[in-house]
């Protein structure tokens, strides 16, 4: 390598590190400048500072639902057969539904996008339900083999006892 590139690979680093370190700094002085302005608003306010162990308010996070579902709602899986096997085409759609609201997901027209019933859905892999619903097929693969697995123990145990 040559001097002359070396030293422009140097001043590329060097140059790339000094914006790194001005971002972090303009950071810093900002969230200053917010709390500093929270602490003026709360003393305007309550005619006093706050007190040392005063943090503003959180944000909950983007991934939180505003409102959680019930515990004493009814859930619509509940109109489901227990065991997935015995599902009709209209079964799929209801569960479907069902996860898109309890997960919040988007299915647009589950009906086409799943036009089977519950035996079919127990021949598809995971790639096969992200192949239909891209953003959210792993969970509903997951939720579905869950389902599957504890009707297939809950069959087992029927069938011992017998």
């Amino acid at each position: 390598m040559s001097v002359n590139l070396r030293k422009e690979v140097n001043e590329t680093h060097s140059s790339r590190n000094s914006v790194h370190r001005l971002r972090a700094q303009n950071a810093r002085r900002f969230s200053h400048q917010v709390m500093m302005q929270t602490d003026s608003m709360t003393q305007e306010v309550w005619g006093r500072p706050p007190p040392a162990d005063w943090a503003a308010p959180r944000v909950p996070p983007a991934h939180a639902p505003l409102n959680p579902p019930r515990a004493n709602m009814p859930r619509q899986s509940e109109n489901l057969p227990k065991d997935p096997r015995m599902w009709s085409r209209e079964h799929v759609v209801m569960w479907l539904r069902h996860m898109a609201s309890r997960h919040q997901m988007q299915i647009n027209a589950p009906h086409l996008r799943f036009p089977m019933n519950g035996k079919a859905l127990c021949l598809m892999n995971v790639d096969m339900f992200l192949q239909r619903v891209p953003v959210g097929g792993k969970t509903l693969y997951k939720d579905f083999q869950l389902r599957l697995s504890r009707a297939m123990y809950l069959q087992a145990q029927t069938a011992s006892k017998c």
